[in-house]
């Protein structure tokens, strides 16, 4: 008892024993002056004394803890006792046969006729119930606003106090240092009570006595005669002399209780006498030492009000007891939170807030728990609080009035319990809520006159958390409202089972509903969608009873539901408002010794006069008895109980169906408001409850369910009108029960197979991108695409990356597919296909295999004229599909598991075969449904091979032979479509056999090889590489393998190439000169075939190599002069290797990247013909991540950059080592130099400092800025060499009018193409 005790100083009395921090500094806050007569002072101090005395001692110590609810305290303890003798309850699904439960305890004195007629005037007038409820609900709203603004101000007000020796540091600083605390506070939460308090209690301890200490010397010290003040006559002295300023001020003064209600909501952390011989005998005479002696110090220091407290400190004690009222102000808080934790804990088990995670941290103390999300949750207000107001008058103000509403509350409540409860005389419990409400009633006026300074924080605090609590309780009562009205009879459900084909598979399936009797709606869909349930199968309801703990012998109350043939059960697992829900120690287990134990007793129960039901009694037996079926055999001699049981044939039945597996089976309804509903009510059911619903944990969660044996059905509650509609087949694919591998119905009715759990859409689609080559998916997660992405993070050869947005994901599908042949994006459904339609186009206009897979509405909505979110509003759900049909080849909508084999084989082959991207929307719950049609190991992927008419090839083939053959200086020039025809080996066999000058249209760079001995640069007109465009178009034959001829490859159609010249050789198709042309043919094909029958000529390359010049080096920077594009590039084509590849940004990186030489294995893509600026920063995510053994060089422009640079931070969490050369030139150079105009001047941006924020310390990132060639240098010998293995991003520093030649030709060339006149009509 002494241990609790002294622990309880820790947890408990932390609040209450830093009140003198600031209760005098908030009191004195306002208008109110000291006189030199000191009646002000003394006032106070009466008033403190003896609110202290008849509040905290006597209400709270001698009366309220005696009412305790099985231990429990707090406003939900008191109304929890209210519930189980007046009827009163909330809750649902309550029976008389929880009533029987020991912690259930009604007895004692007999109802006297004044609380008869108090419960029955309660259970005539059901608004009077819910304004019972209301008022609970703001009694323990206000409480865990408590919460919030308890650490605020008492660790603001102790950090405060360093001010007094430290007068110039700023009030910014004591805000950060507070918050610092603040944090490490809420940090520590996960460590459990039992070990907080055994850190805390010593710090209270030494705080009270010091304070105690430290009042005794300012008594003696300054004014003995202090002690008059106990005096009742000053408090009307007072109030007589001040006036309304006096009534005001009486705010500050309750401020001296505020932890007296902390105190009695952890009472389940300890016992009621260790808490009461704390604060007998150490609590309350230290404070009210502490009190007398700050008062004494006061009356001859009036000029210190605001800062009594630390300036009543001895100089000399003065940093030891600074450091420990700092300390104190920490533990302090200790007790709201623990507090608060109790109260949330408390309203998720009585249905008035979203289920949270409850941590029990103790193994000793039951009551002891920890709430995850509750606690960062305070933390973040605490914080927004602190920072937000930094003033502890206002915090005060604001904490006076959540402390008065609810002790009145608790008081109000109090007299209701002394009469219903205790059955005392209605005139005791008058006098008790008159005497004390009358206290608490004055100290609310007063606080409530301080709303606009401070207070009405407390109102929106709890006022907030009130509507979400009481939206919440409405909603589920509500839903459980419409499960009662639209129960199913299981009668109806047999009668149509020949009809349904309706066959039980060996198993148990645990269909888990919200009723205690009868047959959940939900249930009846499940059938009738697939007709077949399991051998043994149990209704399993969860509930909670209006005590706070039920033993585990009584947890589980088991009948039978329907005939014995049938094999149906119900199991009501009973829980207490401060129970733990967890059920994941052997839970099938023990339901599988309830359902034994009943089965075998039921015919005793039949013979005798009780009830048929049976509660779990002896949870001893559960290991012994559930076990494997050789167990029991091995245990049969041992246990003569045992074999009893094995050769019950019910028994054995149940235990072989155990051996089979154990389904659960979960049931989904989505409340919908009715269209007749006030606009309110839809708000709080459509929004805020549905987004609570949705973000809430769920009851897989919350029950423990193992998610390999789980079956989850919805139902829209809006949908269920009756009986009739429930058992109505439909057309929505349920899906069967998941077993533990596949099984085969073995009845009287014909086999059929039921699919394995594993045989899903989702697995299959995840199977299939391994089968094409797809290692990483990128995705952005939607309500849409979960379960799927659920399915693709399942997969053991698949890597979810996450991205940032959607533009970025497709971008680095796009990069992805440049590397590996084809990339995978998924996003979700209209908002995210059509931020990713952006990036599709690109790949669509650069050829490249991406799968684009979207999320889409759930199939019960397509053709029911419903407006979804994420839509334009319109119930027409094609209009993401109309977008993406020009810009991709296929589109399937899956949304029906019958024909989603078919459609996601067709879409993907496609994508493959034409090179193309492809749109799939496959419906958010068909994932995961097993189907038939998904075989557990999907057939390996495998398409047809295309094939090239082999006459018109011949034909082909020998004309351009001969066509070859007359030309002087033949050029081969290779273009981008050489990837999508696969050609790229081709072209070079057909190179090295010609002896043709070797050239490259730009967007084909890094498809033809540069070291080839014959390659003579890019052709791109007018900007091409050196000497290379004469080579070209001087030739009087040029063959372009794979070309494309745009306004940006053709430098605005200034080439200087003749029709009647050119072989131009696509993908199927081969066109000489101005004809003929040949269809049905492959360049791949076609390339080889004419490498055999062309004859050798090397004119073309002897012309180049008889006028080359080598390019000029960059002339030399000086010392410190800025640093160059030219030299930059020079630097970076020194970095360049077979492990190296490189991205190039649309700008000017285009013209510069188009002169580097490419070594023998080095990459190189770039974006021509689509040139969508930003485009770099996803693909080389995606590029990176499909070639891991190369390191990326990536040169983007600052203005591009500004676009996605967001996915740079998913590269440093994917472990890339790319080096990005950020090149910050102030604006979009390529613009400038099309056209200029102030548009294209950008805001700058501290790059390296924005990488450094998404670095945040984690990961492996380096980031420097250079400005002149002596930094670039150091700064690549760095890249290259100590941080090699990290990502390096590099900001370059170069002048706006920095740009390549090339740039300025060829933006004339494309402006004087953009602007030419219309012809003439």
């Amino acid at each position: 008892m002494l241990t609790l005790a002294y622990q309880s100083l820790g947890v408990v009395y932390g609040d209450l024993s830093i009140s003198p921090l600031y209760v005098y500094k908030t009191t004195f806050s306002g208008k109110l002056s000291l006189h030199e007569d000191d009646e002000e002072i003394f006032g106070v101090l009466s008033f403190i004394f003896w609110t202290f005395t008849l509040v905290a001692l006597f209400k709270y110590i001698f009366i309220v803890m005696s009412a305790d609810d099985n231990g429990e305290g707090g406003t939900f303890a008191l109304y929890s006792l209210l519930c189980r003798h007046a009827k009163l309850s909330i809750l649902p699904n309550q029976e008389a046969a929880d009533e029987e439960l020991s912690s259930y305890v009604t007895e004692g004195p007999t109802d006297t006729s004044q609380s008869s007629a108090l419960k029955l005037f309660f259970d005539k007038h059901e608004n009077f119930r819910k304004g019972l409820l209301l008022f609970v609900l703001l009694g323990t709203c206000m409480a865990i606003s408590d919460g919030i603004l308890t650490p605020a101000i008492s660790v603001l007000s102790a950090v405060s106090g360093i001010k007094l020796k430290i007068t110039e540091l700023h009030e910014n600083y004591i805000v950060v240092i507070s918050c610092v605390i603040l944090v490490g506070l809420f940090s520590l939460q996960h460590h459990g009570t039992h070990r907080v308090a055994f850190m805390f209690a010593p710090i209270v301890t030494a705080w009270l006595l010091c304070i105690s200490g430290i009042g005794v010397y300012n008594i003696f010290q300054w004014n003995p005669c202090i002690f008059h003040a106990l005096s009742p006559a000053y408090m009307w002295k007072f109030l007589r002399t001040t006036g309304v300023e006096g009534w005001v001020s009486l705010g500050g003064v309750v401020l001296s209780i505020t932890g007296v209600e902390a105190m009695f909501a952890n009472l389940g952390h300890f016992s009621p006498y260790s808490i009461k011989i704390a604060f007998t005998c150490l609590v309350y005479p230290s404070l009210v030492l502490a009190y007398m002696g700050e008062a004494a110090y006061l009356s001859k220091h009036h000029e210190d009000i605001q800062r009594s407290f630390y300036k009543a400190i001895p100089e000399a004690v003065f940093w030891p007891v600074f450091i420990v009222a700092t300390f104190a102000a920490v533990v302090g808080s200790q007790a709201v939170i623990s507090a608060t934790f109790s109260m949330i804990s408390q309203c998720c088990a009585l249905n008035c807030f979203p289920c949270v995670k409850v941590v029990h941290t103790s193994s000793k103390i039951y009551g002891q728990i920890y709430i995850p999300e509750a606690n960062w949750m305070l933390m973040c207000l605490c914080l927004a609080v602190t920072i937000g107001l930094r003033d502890t008058n206002m915090m005060g103000h604001a904490y006076g009035l959540a402390v008065t509403t609810v002790m009145f509350v608790t008081t109000c409540l109090m007299a209701l319990v002394m009469i219903i409860v205790w059955k005392k005389k209605i005139l005791s419990s008058i006098a008790f809520l008159l005497f004390f409400g009358s206290i608490e009633l004055l100290y609310v006026s007063a606080s409530i006159s301080k709303v606009p300074e401070g207070g009405w924080i407390a109102l929106v605090l709890s006022l907030s958390f009130m509507a979400v609590m009481y939206i919440w309780n409405y909603g589920t009562m509500k839903k459980h409202q419409f499960d009662e009205e639209n129960k199913v009879s299981m009668n109806r459900i047999l009668t149509l089972g020949p009809s349904l084909g309706m066959v039980r598979v060996p198993g148990i399936g645990l269909v888990y509903t919200e009723l205690v009797s009868g047959v959940p709606a939900v249930f009846g869909h499940f059938v009738t969608n697939l007709p077949a349930f399991h051998q043994v199968l149990v209704f399993v309801c969860v509930k909670s009873v209006q005590v706070p703990y039920v033993s585990e012998n009584e947890r589980l109350l088991i009948s039978r539901v329907g005939a014995k043939e049938f094999g149906m059960f119900r199991c009501i697992v009973r829980y207490g408002y401060k129970d733990l829900r967890q059920e994941n120690y052997n839970f099938e287990n023990r339901l599988v010794s309830g359902l034994i134990q009943f089965v075998e007793t039921e015919e005793e129960c039949v013979l005798k006069p009780t009830p048929s039901k049976h509660t779990l009694m002896d949870s001893n037996q559960e290991d012994s008895l559930v076990h494997s079926l050789c167990d029991f055999q091995v245990m049969k001699s041992g246990n003569r109980h045992l074999e009893y049981s094995i050769n019950k044939d019910e028994s054995l039945q149940i235990l072989k169906a155990k051996e089979s597996g154990v389904a659960y089976i979960l049931g989904h309804s989505y409340a919908k408001s009715k269209k007749s509903s006030t606009i309110l009510k839809k708000f709080a059911i459509d929004f805020v409850y549905a987004f609570l619903s949705k973000n809430c944990r769920g009851p897989d969660v919350v029950l423990n369910v193992p998610h390999t044996s789980l079956l989850e059905v919805g139902m829209n509650m809006d949908t269920m009108s009756s009986l009739a509609d429930s058992l109505k087949p439909s057309s929505n694919n349920i899906g069967c029960p998941p077993q533990n591998g596949s099984a085969t119905i073995q009845d009287s009715h014909p086999p059929s197979i039921i699919a394995s759990s594993d045989s899903t859409l989702g697995r299959h689609l995840a199977h299939r991108l391994v089968q094409i080559g797809v290692n990483d998916v990128f995705s952005v997660p939607g309500d849409f695409n979960l379960v799927l992405l659920d399915h693709i993070i399942a997969e053991p050869g698949l890597n979810n990356i996450g991205c940032c947005n959607e533009l970025n994901a497709g971008y680095a599908a796009d990069g992805y597919a440049r590397a590996r042949g084809v990339g995978v994006c998924i996003v979700t459904f209209t908002v995210g296909g059509l931020s990713v339609l952006n990036a599709i186009a690109g790949a669509y206009s650069e050829n490249l295999p991406v799968l684009c897979i979207v999320g889409g509405p759930n199939t019960n909505d397509y053709g029911t004229n419903r407006i979804l979110h994420h839509t334009i509003g319109l119930p027409d759900f094609s209009q993401e599909l109309r977008c993406f049909q020009p810009v991709t080849c296929f589109q399937a909508v899956v949304s029906h598991l019958e024909d989603a084999h078919e459609q996601i084989d067709t879409a993907i082959s496609t994508c493959l075969k034409e090179s193309k991207p492809v749109y799939i929307s496959i419906s958010c719950n068909l994932p995961g449904i097993p189907h038939p049609s998904f075989s557990r190991e999907p057939i390996p992927f495998a398409i047809s091979p295309r094939l090239s008419n082999k006459m018109g090839l011949e034909v082909a083939v020998e004309a351009t032979a001969a066509f070859l053959s007359k030309a002087v200086k033949p050029v081969l020039v290779g273009g981008p479509k050489l990837r999508v025809a696969k050609a790229c080996d081709a072209f070079v066999v057909l190179a090295d056999a010609s002896g043709y000058a070797v050239a490259a249209m730009p967007s084909a760079k890094g498809l033809v090889p540069e070291h080839h001995p014959h390659f003579i640069g890019t052709y791109w007109g007018a900007v091409s590489t050196a000497f290379c465009a004469e080579i070209v178009e001087s030739a009087d034959a040029y063959l372009f393998a794979g070309p494309i001829f745009n306004d940006y490859s053709s430098v605005g159609y200034s080439l200087l190439i003749k029709r009647e010249k050119a072989i131009v050789v696509n993908p199927d198709r081969v066109t000489i000169a101005n004809g003929p042309s040949f269809g049905c043919i492959l360049m791949k094909d076609f390339l080889e075939a004419l490498a055999k029958r062309i004859k050798r000529n090397t004119t073309a390359y002897e012309n180049y190599h008889r006028i080359y010049v080598p390019n000029g080096i960059p002339l030399k920077s000086q010392p410190n002069e800025p640093l160059r594009v030219n030299v930059m590039f020079n630097h970076i084509q020194k970095m360049l290797s077979g492990d190296t590849a490189v991205i190039a940004e649309t700008g000017d990186s285009w013209f510069n990247c188009q002169k580097l030489k490419l070594p023998e294995g080095c990459g190189y893509e770039f974006q021509m013909q689509y040139g969508s600026i930003g485009w770099s920063v996803g693909a080389t995510l995606g590029y990176a991540q499909s070639v891991p053994n190369k390191r990326v060089i990536a040169c983007i422009g600052d203005g591009s950059f500004q676009v996605t640079c967001q996915d740079v931070s998913t590269m440093i969490r994917c472990g890339q080592k790319t080096i990005i050369f950020l090149i910050n030139n102030g604006g979009y150079t390529i613009e400038v130099e099309i056209h200029d105009g102030p548009y294209n001047v950008i805001k700058n941006w501290n790059y390296k400092g924005l990488i450094d924020a998404m670095h945040n310390g984690e990961g492996n990132c380096w980031t420097t800025k250079v400005g002149t060639e002596e930094e670039l240098i150091e700064a690549i010998e760095t890249a290259t060499g100590e941080k090699k293995e990290c990502l390096c991003f590099i900001e370059v520093i170069v002048h706006k009018d920095d740009t390549s030649k090339e740039l300025l030709e060829w933006g004339s060339r494309v402006c004087s193409a953009n602007s030419r006149t219309p012809n003439p009509q």
